[in-house]
């Protein structure tokens, strides 16, 4: 799903140099990011689990349920984000039932792959 083209008028966006932390495990924020440009690595324990590229969601689960990062974020190259905070995001999912189904498919998508994983260790044991 590519988030990038509903943003891509958007003048006010944050910057992450390569290596930055974008978001930290275990740590709260009140934002979620949409990357316009650059990759950044998804790290749980240290082991990179996926790629975030231009379009991405990140930090969505953290704005809707109030809890902590369950992963490190860290830009691979120099990124450039838009920084959605929870007013917002409540506008948009009221304004745009579209993003808010979108929102829906990205979050689905990643709690099969991470069901797909825990399956797959589970059955090397």
């Amino acid at each position: 799903m590519d988030f990038s083209n509903l943003f891509r008028h958007e003048t006010e966006t944050v910057n992450f140099s390569s290596g930055e932390t974008i978001l930290k495990c275990g740590e709260m924020s009140d934002v979620m990011y949409v990357m316009l440009e650059g990759e950044a690595e998804v790290r749980l324990g240290g082991q990179v689990i996926c790629t975030a590229q231009t379009g991405t969601l990140l930090g969505e689960l953290g704005l809707i349920d109030h809890n902590p990062g369950c992963a490190d974020v860290i830009a691979r190259t120099d990124c450039r984000l838009v920084a959605i905070d929870k007013r917002r995001f409540l506008f948009l999912i009221q304004q745009t039932p579209n993003f808010a189904l979108d929102v829906m498919k990205v979050i689905a998508e990643r709690l099969r792959a991470m069901n797909h994983h825990a399956m797959e260790s589970l059955g090397n044991r």
